[in-house]
């Protein structure tokens, strides 16, 4: 855990300090689209803590170091993955694309 703690919270902060005002909001103004944006950057915050992003190494490098460190199982990693791109990309087309 004590691993890359930085990176980790700077990529926990980013997402829950996007995620939760996009929530917020989109909760205020009645706009399903910013809302379910939101939601999704706060999962994908969620899950670059349990998965850091390091940007200083080389991608084959950067793959071996992460894994190696990763927190929680590869099962967790991954639906908060798919979830959190899901309701972001749905969030952003229901936000320009319709208006909603």
């Amino acid at each position: 855990m004590k691993k890359y703690l930085f990176s980790r919270l700077f990529w926990l902060a980013l997402g829950l300090g996007a995620g939760v005002l996009s929530l917020a909001t989109g909760l205020s103004q009645g706009k399903w689209g910013a809302s379910l944006a939101g939601l999704g950057m706060v999962l994908m915050g969620c899950l670059w803590f349990l998965h850091p992003v390091l940007l200083r190494q080389s991608l084959s490098q950067q793959m071996q170091e992460v894994t190696a460190t990763a927190i929680g199982s590869q099962r967790l990693r991954t639906v908060l993955l798919v979830l959190g791109m899901v309701l972001l990309w749905s969030g952003i087309v229901l936000r320009y694309g319709f208006d909603v």
